[in-house]
């Protein structure tokens, strides 16, 4: 309960001597590079939101948290009724876009075997995905990882072209796909 005595004074009553509780919030927040993020969300009653752990003043809108740049940012958020409790803390995670280095074209005749095709990129653990338009040439429609050398096939006197193009995905994020012919 709150009584206001005058424009300049206000005193807090506090039922039990209690405080409102530390709002319930999920512990880390997850998005990619260039995402679209939405407003951060709490359970509790009048929230004020700081980006201090102590101290500060607080804001009544939920933080939008930028993600133009990777790496961690923490919120925090308070509930006020009847009077301010403890924060909760938010840890907003902003994954950096994989990529992958440009894979190199390869020209061959029918029936000779492949390079193997190694891909890399900025991100260890990175995963590549990729996918072949034209299974004529030997090569499976899709897979993941390198691809290993492989005989191509021999079906026609016609040139035959593959477009295969990979994504780097890495910490649930996709990067660009580049593609290789």
């Amino acid at each position: 309960m709150t009584l206001i005595i005058s424009n300049l004074l206000m005193l807090q009553f506090v039922a039990n001597g209690q405080c409102a509780p530390a709002p319930t919030v999920m512990s880390a927040v997850n998005y990619c590079q260039d995402e679209t993020a939405s407003p951060l969300t709490a359970t509790g009653f009048s929230l004020l939101w700081y980006t201090t752990e102590t101290g500060g003043i607080g804001s009544d809108t939920a933080p939008t948290p930028s993600t133009l740049s990777a790496g961690t940012t923490t919120y925090y958020v308070s509930a006020t009724d009847p009077c301010e409790g403890p924060r909760s803390r938010i840890d907003v995670i902003v994954n950096p876009t994989p990529t992958v280095s440009d894979p190199v074209n390869q020209e061959l005749c029918m029936g000779t075997s492949t390079a193997t095709v190694i891909f890399s990129g900025t991100i260890n653990g990175t995963t590549f995905n990729w996918t072949n338009d034209n299974t004529d040439i030997g090569l499976a429609v899709s897979g993941t990882g390198d691809i290993p050398s492989f005989m191509t096939s021999i079906f026609s006197n016609l040139n035959q072209v593959a477009n295969i193009a990979v994504t780097p995905v890495a910490n649930g994020c996709a990067g660009l796909a580049k593609t290789m012919i």
